[in-house]
């Protein structure tokens, strides 16, 4: 995939990567569609990769090599390196990136620390308050914050149009696969044609944390929807979305090496 590259870094330490392939001619003479790659991997910043993204002088605190084909697309595309973040937090960035529509306008604004348990109880907070009270009145959480917290939507507003169903329309197979976590619906019940559920932070088995395995799997599952769709001569768009991970200790001893 070559041609577009992007980057989006966010103050949530989430690094998007968006790869577009040329357009192709077609032996009848027409061209075909371009095919899109997103890709994000979480909790990781400009320092983290090996591509310089702070433009001319270099970044010192760009490290040397880890990334080598991160480092080829960049080379073959663009970069762009002065996006802003729709917003400081996961899921509100998450729902701009698949609508292109603000968190403001969709209402998913979680701006709080007690985004947690708003997003559980449906948006109207759960259990009890450090004082006794109602969590859904927030008294605990907003005593210093001097603000009345905004009335948000834990989902994507009904009707809202993303990527996946727009590019469905066109023509395109459409996939999602990894971290989702822009409310609780499924990418497949929103637009896109395959996915491996609405998974949050918790990982794709919803027991412990994200692993190595894990970002594996859904490396595989990203790279076997493009075959298929290459197979069945169908432009495709494909969003591969993997977790963070805390320490080195963390990661396959093939990647270390």
């Amino acid at each position: 995939m070559k041609a577009w590259i992007g980057w989006l870094v966010l103050p949530c330490a989430l690094t998007g990567l968006l790869a577009l392939s040329p357009a192709q001619t077609s032996s009848s003479g027409a061209k075909r569609p371009p095919n899109f790659v997103f890709i994000q991997a979480e909790a990781q910043g400009p320092s983290s990769i090996s591509v310089d993204m702070d433009g001319d002088p270099s970044s010192p605190s760009r490290p040397a090599g880890p990334t080598p084909n991160l480092e080829r697309m960049a080379a073959e595309g663009m970069r762009f390196s002065d996006f802003y973040a729709t917003c400081p937090r996961c899921t509100p960035s998450r729902a701009s990136f698949v609508t292109g529509i603000s968190p403001a306008k969709l209402h998913m604004t979680y701006q709080n620390e007690g985004g947690a348990s708003r997003r559980e109880g449906g948006g109207k907070g759960g259990g009890k308050g450090k004082e006794g009270g109602d969590a859904g009145d927030e008294d605990s959480r907003y005593r210093l914050m001097r603000m009345i917290p905004p009335t948000i939507e834990p989902d994507l507003p009904t009707g809202v149009r993303t990527s996946g169903g727009m590019l469905h329309d066109l023509g395109y197979g459409t996939a999602h696969f990894g971290k989702w976590h822009a409310g609780r619906a499924e990418p497949s019940k929103v637009g896109f044609d395959r996915c491996d559920g609405s998974n949050g932070n918790q990982g794709l088995d919803h027991d412990g944390q994200p692993n190595p395995k894990q970002a594996t799997e859904i490396t595989d599952k990203g790279i076997a929807f493009m075959r298929e769709q290459v197979k069945a001569g169908k432009p495709f768009m494909v969003q591969i979305s993997h977790y963070g991970f805390g320490s080195e200790q963390e990661a396959t001893p093939e990647a270390l090496a």
